[in-house]
């Protein structure tokens, strides 16, 4: 399975595992770029009634790093393992308060392990697959799809900041 998405243009046949790894790597300084010199107010701040704050997708790609790195344990640990529906992002009413600094710090630690964690498979390992959402999903396509999600919700920060300026 290929993930394509006709939002931001990402093609998973485009990312080898290099390419991916040293995407993701970057990451949690492009994530602290786009934060800086924003103050509590703006980061909380939901620019559309539909879409997160800018903290809280930064608490979601902390989230969904780890997410990231529990999938291919598991598809490397136990194969073939159904997890079942992935739990639905959290949206509240109104603006949940998140530590952005904390956030931050706890993403880019995630981002490492999951990089470290990728680095050290064996090559037998990149087809070892987990079900989710009743669909096999192997290892490259986990890193994938981290690529893809971090990737895609930055865009989406650069967006918000964008038409706040």
């Amino acid at each position: 399975m290929i993930e394509v998405c006709a939002e931001c243009g990402f093609r998973g046949s485009d990312w080898d595992v290099d390419k991916a790894l040293q995407c993701l790597a970057t990451l949690p300084d492009a994530w602290a770029a786009i934060t800086t010199g924003l103050d509590a107010v703006d980061l909380g701040r939901r620019a559309r009634s539909d879409c997160w704050s800018i903290a809280e997708y930064t608490d979601h790609v902390r989230e969904t790093t780890f997410g990231m790195r529990f999938l291919i344990d598991v598809a490397v640990d136990t194969p073939g393992t159904d997890l079942g529906s992935p739990p639905e992002p959290r949206f509240d009413a109104t603006p949940r308060t998140i530590d952005v600094e904390y956030a931050l710090r706890r993403f880019r630690v995630e981002v490492e392990l999951l990089v470290a964690r990728a680095t050290a498979l064996e090559p037998q390992h990149w087809s070892s697959t987990v079900v989710v959402d009743a669909q096999d999903v192997d290892v490259l396509w986990i890193l994938r799809h981290a690529v893809h999600d971090l990737s895609h919700h930055l865009r989406d920060i650069e967006a918000i900041r964008t038409s706040a300026s």
